[in-house]
């Protein structure tokens, strides 16, 4: 049985992803110097805050349910980036140039190395997962929490210091923080469901969680505002504290998953939605993020990046009403191939079947 909460975190997380995506990449941007002594700075510091989480969860939602791995689930993650990187694209390289056939064999790769990191990344979690899989399914609870602090102490506190990084500075885009949240996910998932290892009440996890949630994002926040705020604009902005394994920032994202981990959703219309919406989140991450859509998206919603305060508000607003946009194209997609979907699914699997017997021959057959 599917858990309601966890599936609602995933709506939430993309609108958080959307949001984050606004104030970081978009005219809005408060990472460009330029934007130092606008009005809206330190709204933009201060949603990215709040939202840079939305990734981290991602990961630790697939520790908790754990990957289990099979070609058909790696085809059904890269058919919405082929499909819509390729239709879309080939859309405008109509209408500006003319259609190339270099422009439809190289996109693919090329997306996904260059634009969709996190499909880049979370193939290769994807791949190493058997193998996660059967280290975590031995480990005690005291080892599992050993493993962590220790990862916490090398890929999140030490690369707060410009002294001694393990992760070269690559912000948590990493297969090693894709990793440590794979396996805070399961240490999560131990921990919710194993009998006798919750020792205080549903509310009182909800709300010292919520607390937390909200100090670590408002330490995140202070840390960056001020290190922005102390900087030349002809310096550069970007604050070595703010990315996917700051620890402040990890600390959230656990907060934020426990928030949702014990949210039970009654029977009723918002049931149904989340049933229904859910498993269309990821898609949207593809088409807001494909090139030739991400620029206009920003232009179409720039009109408003100086009106303060109302600001604060219209950036979410928005980044709901793109959610609701592609999750509705998303659905449209899978109602027109859906059955398209499936069959590449079957082919891939029976490929992978045909492919492991003629290398990986069972003993005593021919």
């Amino acid at each position: 049985m599917r858990n309601q909460g966890i599936d609602l975190l995933r709506i939430v997380l993309m609108v958080m992803v959307v949001i984050f995506h606004f104030v970081s990449f978009g005219n809005l941007n408060f990472n460009d110097p330029v934007k130092l002594n606008e009005p809206n700075f330190l709204q933009s510091h201060f949603l990215a805050s709040f939202t840079v989480v939305a990734v981290n969860c991602y990961v630790m939602i697939s520790g908790y349910v754990r990957i289990r791995p099979c070609p058909g689930k790696l085809a059904l993650i890269l058919i919405p980036v082929c499909f819509y990187d390729v239709i879309i694209g080939s859309f405008f390289s109509i209408s500006q140039h003319g259609l190339r056939v270099s422009d439809i064999l190289f996109r693919i790769p090329n997306s996904i190395t260059e634009t969709y990191w996190f499909v880049e990344t979370y193939i290769v979690l994807f791949l190493i997962s058997p193998f996660l899989n059967r280290m975590l399914n031995h480990l005690t609870m005291r080892s599992h929490v050993s493993i962590i602090l220790l990862g916490c102490f090398l890929f999140y506190v030490l690369p707060m210091s410009t002294f001694f990084d393990l992760t070269r500075g690559d912000r948590g885009f990493g297969i090693e923080n894709f990793v440590m949240l794979y396996v805070t996910g399961d240490c999560l998932r131990r921990i919710h469901l194993e009998p006798g290892n919750v020792i205080i009440s549903r509310k009182s996890v909800f709300y010292t969680a919520f607390t937390c949630y909200i100090a670590f994002s408002l330490t995140t926040f202070l840390i960056n505002a001020l290190w922005a705020g102390g900087r030349h604009p002809e310096d550069g902005i970007q604050s070595p504290f703010y990315g996917y394994n700051t620890f402040t920032v990890y600390l959230a994202a656990i907060c934020l998953f426990v928030i949702f981990l014990n949210h039970d959703i009654k029977n009723g219309p918002a049931r149904y939605f989340i049933r229904i919406a859910a498993p269309l989140t990821f898609p949207v991450y593809i088409i807001h993020e494909q090139p030739d859509i991400r620029t206009r998206v920003y232009d179409w919603f720039s009109w408003y990046e100086n009106q303060s305060p109302m600001w604060l508000f219209l950036v979410p607003l928005s980044s709901i009403m793109i959610f609701a946009a592609f999750t509705f194209v998303e659905w449209v997609r899978r109602f027109l191939f859906g059955s398209f979907d499936s069959r590449i699914e079957r082919f891939v699997i029976k490929l992978y079947v045909k492919i492991k017997s003629k290398v990986l021959p069972i003993p005593g057959t021919r």
